[in-house]
């Protein structure tokens, strides 16, 4: 039978984005350089969480990888990826090929069984607009190739309802409302599974065993989703260890993102602090790079007052920036932030805020004054002096993840973030960070940190 079918994989894991299936082979990056369109990979809602306990004690890698749960109430579904195939689907042996080479990305062999005991099961879900004759005619031909195990098959058959799939292997959860153009995904379903005197799955016994393998943090920074993630990530924050692996793994995310793309506009931070120091530039110039960076970090959006004004503004923010009763703030040449200036940085603020709200502007036939908001005063701060994180929406998301109480451009939030820091020893751990950024002021880092904290679960929960 001629299908004529677009498919593609539903993944829920690694399989997006690890290389290596074993150290050095490659298997899953040629997996998906052939067979995927990768760069049209779609985020779509599915029933899944963290639930099987996998990996070698010998290796001394066992973490908790994701599984189907068909029971998940769609209020908890989570966020995976659908990648479509490079060619359509005309019959069987097509549909098969796709199939088994996915097998072999996913472990030894190309079975749609993975072994005696069944450990991985290749699977199906139909888009309702294909044919019942086309779905009927694939799943009795999946089933015989699922039978060809026949102790995996026995394992399966007896236990297909952990997998979240019939005895025939089709996948029971609901077609992504996203996807309109695919007929078919395929997928990798494992049987969810406990570590060894676990009956209570909690977010702290998934987070005791991330740093043993890339898994969580990966899946998390490329929006792979749980219900879960919230609670792993509050655990993380509260151990030291994770809380630096974390860390690491998020400001070489962001600098990753910077240099494959030299037009993101993360660099406009770096435009901004370099045009402020440099003794070439005059401070009409100076202000023309802060309203752009402004502008890049959403400050000019909706009905605010930056939007009704020019970059001229900011001149007189320069001048008083670079007065010389406030060079003690600048972290500039490893010159970070510290408690005994938290004071004197409030008599900054207090300037610059008394500077912007006494500018006003055209709104709709009134005059109104820009509204100097922690946000727009820190985000000024930030792009300049490098002497505070800028409090966004996103930031003070990541800072609520990261257990912090206070969440605001404040004497009490400077203490606690500082604190934070030493408690979790960024500084020293900056060294060990991907070169680009070791010489970032501890502020920026502590801005890239909690921003994209934010800012990733924000987007995984959309």
């Amino acid at each position: 039978m001629n299908y004529n079918l677009n498919g593609g994989v539903l993944i829920i894991g690694s399989l997006f984005w690890q290389d290596d299936r074993d150290n050095g082979d490659g298997i899953r990056k040629r997996w998906r350089d052939i067979r995927l369109e990768m760069n049209k990979s779609i985020k779509v809602s599915a029933p899944i969480r963290y639930g099987r306990f996998s990996g070698s004690p010998e290796k001394r890698n066992q973490t908790y990888t994701m599984v189907f749960d068909k029971s998940l109430p769609n209020e908890k579904f989570g966020r995976a990826k659908v990648v479509p195939f490079k060619k359509s689907i005309v019959n069987w042996n097509d549909l098969k090929e796709e199939v088994e080479e996915l097998s072999e990305a996913e472990g030894t062999g190309k079975d749609f069984i993975k072994g005696n005991s069944a450990w991985c099961i290749c699977c199906i879900v139909f888009n309702k607009k294909v044919s019942l004759e086309k779905k009927n005619d694939i799943l009795n031909k999946w089933s015989q190739v699922l039978n060809e195990n026949q102790a995996g098959s026995n394992y399966f058959l007896q236990n297909s309802t952990s997998y979240g799939c019939t005895p025939q292997g089709e996948l029971e959860i609901p077609w992504p409302i996203e996807l309109k153009d695919l007929d078919f995904l395929i997928a990798t379903s494992t049987q969810p599974s406990n570590r060894i005197g676990i009956t209570d799955l909690t977010a702290q016994e998934i987070t005791i065993h991330i740093g043993n393998r890339k898994y969580f943090i990966p899946n998390f920074l490329l929006g792979i989703g749980t219900y879960q993630d919230r609670d792993i990530l509050n655990a993380i924050n509260s151990d030291k260890n994770l809380t630096q692996l974390l860390f690491k793994s998020i400001i070489e995310n962001y600098e990753l993102k910077k240099h494959e793309d030299k037009n993101h506009r993360y660099w406009s931070w770096d435009f901004c602090r370099e045009a402020f120091h440099s003794n070439q530039l005059d401070d009409v110039t100076k202000a023309l790079h802060l309203a752009n960076y402004l502008a890049s970090w959403g400050m000019n959006r909706g009905s605010g007052g930056l939007l009704q004004k020019n970059y001229k503004i900011h001149i007189k923010a320069i001048e008083i920036l670079t007065d010389v009763k406030y060079t003690s703030l600048d972290c500039f040449n490893g010159n970070d932030f510290t408690k005994d200036k938290i004071k004197h940085l409030f008599k900054l603020v207090d300037e610059l805020s008394d500077y912007y709200s006494s500018i006003t502007y055209d709104r709709m036939g009134d005059q109104e004054s820009i509204t100097p908001t922690d946000t727009l005063i820190s985000k000024i701060l930030l792009g300049t002096l490098s002497c505070v994180p800028a409090f966004d929406q996103f930031l003070k998301m990541g800072l609520e993840l990261g257990l912090l109480s206070n969440r605001r451009l404040s004497k009490r939030g400077l203490s606690l973030l500082l604190a934070w820091i030493d408690k979790n020893e960024i500084v020293n751990l900056r060294a060990s960070i991907h070169e680009s950024a070791s010489d970032l002021p501890v502020m920026k880092l502590l801005d890239i940190y909690f921003w994209s904290l934010g800012y990733q679960v924000a987007i995984n929960e959309k």
